[in-house]
């Protein structure tokens, strides 16, 4: 029965252009409230009274008693209810509130009743499509008459949209102030007569089927039925606690890549950002890593509203980090913790880069003992070949005195900051080894706090993780491998990632992507992400404040993107470039299935370079397939080699 409901009530869908043509030809518009000029940030009406409840500390005994009591009003009275009727009802009831029995009182009743309208207007947002539409109308002289079937004071309501910018209107008529309702027709009788219009110049917007359509119908005026479910919101299921708040804002997003931003990364923004307000440290600074926390920081500013004397944007990357965190290491293997976050398999050249000792003098060493850039290293067995071994032995005076050298011109960097407390370091994760050097660095412990942290990390209980806490657990392993890519483009920055400092602590940057064209077509995606996403924290810290949101209710958004996306998902975001290792690829670029089936191993090259794998598969394919199911497995075998 829900269903059949809800799929009556999403019917019909008009565009804006088809309603202007229904209404250019009448001069007297008249609107519904609620469903029509405005929305609630809810799934029910009921919603509205389980907010209360938690309002007030109590629990479903007061969502029952107040449904039980309007109930009880409607069949008391004659004539249409206000909300006074209905909490006429609940004197002398009992109800636990914080705990404890009560008598309610009329001081109570009162109380309750200020709790609601107050809960009303904090739910209550703007139809987007309908203010252009209300605009509309006013740009074309239309006499505008607002009438509602509604309990609620008619003060209230005029407050409310006035509130929410609706100007402008003749009059409003709600039916608790008139005693006649829009359901028998009697209320629009009385808008009618009391202005002497012409019921066949009028047409009446509204989303009841019998209140805005069966009966001013039948009295003659015209019509216009709008549904009542308008669904705008894409990656969310109906019965996520965040779907009404975004179905009812993510439209206001100019570009589609915004409004993914608002829908998907919003919510995981606001959730992460949120979880650091309740856990960081209020005594000690905060360094926000770059690249990836540049958006967490903004995000930080956004809920902390003149509290952020303490926040640093902290300029540096693993690469910048690493070589001064070694400048004091006597042991080829001490190297290894600092390489846990280097990607599962690079070249010897890579590993010299990273510790930053490219010289002709080291390439030559290289050379004689006969060993090759281009050979491949595996991060967790880095030293199985011996002269890999003896190469990084013989290397270490240079390690340590290149280290001790970019040690020297961290700690000019760090003291420009002018920090004058102990810090506390915010990331995305995963293995947390910027925060290891950083402690290198400066012999102290710091703590850390993490979207995820790995049960490999092998930093102790100073790394918190909000979505991944230390646990070894193969699901969100699985969730952050096949979404990395998604992750990665979201939390990043504008700037080149760091490659170092110089002698007076000033930050060198290097651009990730070389190629200009390529570079802008990233910032492009990525300012977009991340501006649909700060829009949602604002909207959400503005309406409800510290509210929390459940980790597992945040990603639901990500987990569609990621895991089902649509055509216009991949290729809105699979333009964007990659850099992995030497080479520099797009999220989603298969070629045709046709040129696959004579290059196998061309097949398989570009799907491992595919940091987007699902999204490859997704376009490579085009079948109505559970492509999480095939990433899932081809990712259990891969760990199981």
């Amino acid at each position: 029965m829900n269903l059949l409901k809800r799929i009556i009530n999403g019917y019909p869908q008009y565009s804006f252009e088809n309603i202007i043509m229904k209404l250019k030809d009448y001069d007297i518009v008249s609107f519904d409230i609620y469903d029509t000029l405005l929305k609630r940030d809810v799934n029910s009406p009921v919603d509205v009274f389980l907010a209360i409840s938690r309002n007030i500390g109590s629990s479903i005994e007061f969502v029952e008693l107040r449904k039980q009591s309007e109930q009880f009003a409607k069949q008391n009275k004659n004539c249409e209810i206000t909300i006074f009727d209905i909490y006429k009802e609940i004197l002398g009831k009992s109800l636990t509130l914080n705990g404890s029995k009560i008598v309610i009182t009329e001081e109570i009743v009162q109380q309750l009743i200020e709790e609601e309208l107050a809960t009303e207007e904090k739910l209550t947002t703007i139809n987007l499509e309908f203010m252009k539409i209300y605009n509309w109308c006013l740009e074309q002289n239309k006499t505008i008459y607002i009438i509602s079937d509604m309990y609620l004071p008619s003060a209230f309501l005029e407050k409310l949209l006035r509130k929410n910018g609706y100007v402008g209107f003749e009059k409003l008529y709600v039916s608790s102030e008139y005693g006649k309702t829009k359901s028998n027709g009697s209320l629009f009788e009385v808008v009618v007569q009391e202005n002497k219009l012409n019921k066949r110049n009028m047409i009446h917007i509204g989303d009841s089927k019998k209140g805005d359509f069966i009966e001013p119908l039948m009295l003659g005026i015209q019509v216009l039925n709008i549904a009542r479910i308008q669904k705008n919101c894409e990656f969310f299921h109906t019965s996520n606690e965040l779907y009404p708040f975004i179905n009812n804002r993510v439209a206001k997003e100019e570009t589609y890549i915004r409004r993914i931003g608002y829908e998907v990364y919003g919510p995981l923004l606001y959730c992460f950002s949120e979880w650091l307000c309740r856990h960081l440290s209020p005594e000690k600074d905060v360094l926000f890593f770059a690249r990836d926390c540049y958006v967490v920081e903004k995000a930080m500013r956004i809920l902390n509203q003149g509290m952020n004397s303490n926040f640093h944007y902290f300029l540096a990357s693993r690469k910048s980090l690493t070589p001064p965190a070694m400048s004091n290491i006597s042991d080829p293997e001490d190297i290894c913790f600092f390489l846990k976050s280097a990607s599962r398999e690079f070249t010897l050249g890579d590993l010299i880069l990273l510790l930053n000792i490219q010289s002709d003098y080291v390439y030559d060493i290289i050379k004689e003992k006969k060993l090759s850039l281009e050979m491949i290293l595996k991060r967790d067995s880095l030293f199985e070949n011996r002269m890999v071994y003896d190469l990084i032995k013989d290397l270490l005076p240079i390690i340590r005195e290149k280290g001790a050298q970019e040690a020297k011109n961290f700690i000019n960097y760090f003291d420009s900051l002018k920090i004058k407390k102990a810090v506390q370091v915010v990331d995305i994760g995963w293995r947390c080894t910027m925060q290891k050097c950083l402690e290198t660095i400066s012999e102290t412990e710091i703590n850390g706090y993490y979207f995820g942290v790995r049960e490999d990390a092998h930093i102790g209980q100073r790394a918190k993780g909000l979505f991944l806490n230390h646990e070894d657990s193969e699901e969100k392993r699985n969730f952050i491998a096949a979404n990395v890519a998604l992750l990665e483009m979201f939390f990043t920055a504008p700037q080149g990632s760091v490659e170092g400092y110089t002698n007076e602590g000033n930050v060198i940057f290097s651009n990730s992507v070389k190629n200009k064209n390529e570079e802008i077509i990233n910032k492009n995606i990525t300012s977009e992400l991340q501006d649909g996403a700060l829009d949602f924290v604002k909207d959400y810290f503005n309406t409800y404040g510290h509210k929390v949101i459940k980790i597992e209710t945040s990603v639901e958004g990500i987990m569609k993107l990621g895991g089902q996306p649509h055509a216009k998902d991949i290729s809105s975001l699979g333009v964007f470039y990659f850099e992995t290792g030497a080479k520099t690829v797009q999220v989603v670029a298969p070629k045709s299935v046709m040129f696959y089936t004579t290059h196998i191993s061309q097949l398989k090259k570009d799907f491992i370079d595919s940091p987007w794998k699902i999204g490859f598969l997704k376009r490579l394919i085009k079948l109505p397939i559970d492509y999480r199911k095939i990433f899932s497995l081809l990712y259990a075998r891969r760990n199981r080699k």
